[in-house]
């Protein structure tokens, strides 16, 4: 099915469900349709055979408008939580095509009555119809996998055309990656620009009041976090156990609605041993181990947050890559003490591995 197809459909979609919707009980529905133009961004050499063309995009949102109900509908400003469907179109015949389905919120720094200007983030997971194998696409050293993490960060202004219906126009990052689950793993990063249309009806209805609160009741926290998944060195060997141990520090804002964060890391690497032998060194079970020291900033939406963090190495017996590493991702407050950890460990742009787990809450004041 070609970019044109598709986006012929999905602006009749978008033009189309405002009827549907107005029909029915009101509802704080919206959808977007907007197309990008980009290109693949080269940040590794020898990759440079692999960027032919523009990328085209093809994407669409459906989402819907809090009612203000919880309070964090409040103190976000009523951020738009939805759906974003991507189709990619990398222009280069050895990556292929790829599919993105990320949920995502839509924060309003400002809000106008001609235009609004948005930030969005997004992630879930990704599809590419072509990825490296020993008999065909082997030039393909982006892309190990089928299927990826997909994560969008984009911001764009919104012009009121209606009370209802804006223009959109923005900028786009937009990253597909397996975390190293199956190498090799690149990464693929598009910048791009966007021009689109939204439909919501979100404007001139009139929000509930606040009938439950979801801000945490402590201000400081201890939480002890385990967290692991699987990463592989190179595509000629087996996938090792990687895992994360940290104690951390969290400090929330008087607001409840970010937190800073501190920690001490330990981490279980076996990919590393298979690093050392590749390159020759004597080493020992214990060398598989690094100790790191990081910072971090969350985000609050109600029990769920987005994490940005970043840290530094203070042991390790030889590094494969960066002394730094970083953290993007979200977690999920399941009970006052127990959290839902969904982060990747990168060195910049190269993915370490996926921490997923539990974090517990060992103190609280």
């Amino acid at each position: 099915m070609s970019l044109r197809t598709i986006l012929i459909g999905c602006t009749i979609y978008c033009l189309t469900i405002p009827l549907f919707s107005v029909a029915q009980t009101p509802q704080l529905l919206g959808s977007e349709v907007k197309i990008h133009r980009g290109f693949v961004m080269m940040h590794r050499e020898g990759v440079q055979h692999l960027v032919e063309g523009p990328v085209g995009i093809v994407q669409l949102n459906l989402f819907y408008t809090p009612n203000g109900e919880k309070d964090w509908h409040h103190y976000t400003r009523f951020a738009d939580v939805g759906l974003s469907i991507m189709q990619v179109n990398t222009g280069s015949n050895e990556l292929g095509t790829a599919y993105g389905f990320m949920p995502y919120m839509r924060f309003f720094p400002h809000r106008g009555k001609l235009v609004d200007w948005t930030g969005q983030f997004g992630m879930g997971l990704g599809y590419f119809t072509k990825r490296w194998s020993r008999v065909e696409h082997r030039k393909n050293e982006m892309i190990g996998s089928h299927v990826n993490i997909a994560v969008s960060l984009q911001t764009e202004l919104q012009w009121h055309l209606t009370p209802s219906l804006d223009l959109t126009t923005g900028l786009a990052f937009t990253h597909f990656s397996n975390a190293g689950t199956q190498k090799p793993n690149l990464g693929i990063n598009v910048p791009s620009a966007s021009i689109g249309i939204r439909y919501a009806l979100d404007r001139g209805l009139s929000p509930k009041a606040t009938t439950d609160t979801t801000a945490i009741s402590h201000q400081r926290e201890i939480i002890l976090l385990g967290a692991g998944f699987v990463n592989q060195f190179d595509v000629l060997m087996d996938k090792q156990l990687a895992t994360t141990f940290s104690v951390e520090y969290g400090s929330f804002s008087s607001s409840k609605r970010s937190r800073i964060h501190g920690a001490l890391d330990i981490f279980y690497n076996g990919e590393l041993g298979d690093y050392y032998e590749d390159e020759g060194f004597d080493y020992s079970t214990i060398d598989e181990f690094q100790v790191g020291v990081s910072g971090g900033y969350s985000r609050i939406v109600g029990k769920m947050s987005v994490y940005l963090g970043m840290g530094v190495y203070v042991y390790a017996y030889e590094l494969p890559s960066l002394r730094i590493y970083n953290r993007v991702g979200l977690r999920y407050r399941a009970t006052e003490r127990l959290v839902v950890n969904g982060t990747v460990k990168t060195h910049l742009f190269v993915a370490d591995y996926f921490e997923l787990g539990f974090g517990y809450c060992l103190w609280k004041r």
